[in-house]
C-alpha cells in the first residue's frame, strides 16, 4: 500500500506521483482506510464504474458539503442519473461561454476590480492569486448567477468552503502552493 493513502494531504499535493505509481500496481481499484473508500487508479476502470449507475452510486461520496447538514439543498454532485443529467443540463444553460461573456462579464470585471483593489488595501505587500482572486471570484459570480440573495452569501460560502475542505484545504486558511510550485516534484519521480 502506499506510504500516502489519503490523497488530499498536503504531502500529497506537492507530489502524488510516487504514490499514484504505487497505486497503480497494487491494482485498478485500491482502498483507502484514510477516506475509507476505494481509489481507482486506471482510466478504463474509471470510466466502467461511472457508466454503471446501476451497480455504483454516487450517494456514497466521500465529497460531504452543505448537504449533509442541510438535506433540504442536495448537492447535484452526490445524484446519480437520470437526476444527475437532468440538474447538470439546467444548471449548464447559465454557465455557457456565450452567456457568462454576454451577461457577466461586466460583473466579472467589476468583482475582479473590487479583489485586486481589496488586496492592495490590505497593505501587506503579499498577494496570493488563488487566496485573493482565484477562489473568491468564482464563489461569489456562482452566487450571483444562481442567485442567492447577497445577504445569504456568507451562508453560501460558508458551504462552498465545506466542500473544498472535503477535498483539500480552503484557501483562505493556508491553500498557497509551497515556493517553486511542486518543488521540482515530476511524475515518474520516486519517493516523495
Amino acid at each position: 500500500m502506499a506510504a500516502h493513502t489519503h490523497p488530499f494531504t498536503p504531502e500529497m499535493k506537492r507530489c502524488p506521483f510516487p504514490a499514484y505509481d504505487e497505486w497503480r500496481e497494487e491494482g485498478p481499484v485500491v482502498w483507502s482506510p484514510d477516506i475509507q473508500g476505494w481509489i481507482i487508479t486506471r482510466h478504463d476502470t474509471a470510466r466502467a464504474l461511472l457508466e454503471d449507475h446501476a451497480t455504483f452510486s454516487s450517494t456514497n461520496s466521500v465529497f460531504g458539503g452543505p448537504e449533509l447538514t442541510h438535506p433540504e439543498f442536495p448537492s447535484m454532485i452526490n445524484r446519480d442519473e437520470p437526476d444527475h443529467k437532468r440538474l447538470r443540463l439546467l444548471v449548464s444553460k447559465a454557465f455557457t461561454p456565450r452567456t457568462i461573456e454576454q451577461a457577466w462579464e461586466p460583473r466579472i470585471r467589476e468583482y475582479t476590480a473590487e479583489l485586486l483593489d481589496a488586496a492592495v488595501a490590505r497593505g501587506d505587500g503579499q498577494f496570493d492569486v488563488v487566496r485573493d482572486v482565484a477562489y473568491p471570484l468564482p464563489v461569489k459570480i456562482i452566487a450571483e448567477i444562481i442567485g442567492v440573495p447577497s445577504e445569504r452569501f456568507a451562508q453560501f460560502k460558508q458551504w462552498s468552503n465545506e466542500i473544498v475542505v472535503g477535498i483539500g484545504r480552503v484557501p483562505e486558511n493556508g491553500y498557497g502552493s509551497p515556493r517553486g510550485g511542486h518543488g521540482g516534484c515530476r511524475a515518474g519521480d520516486a519517493g516523495a
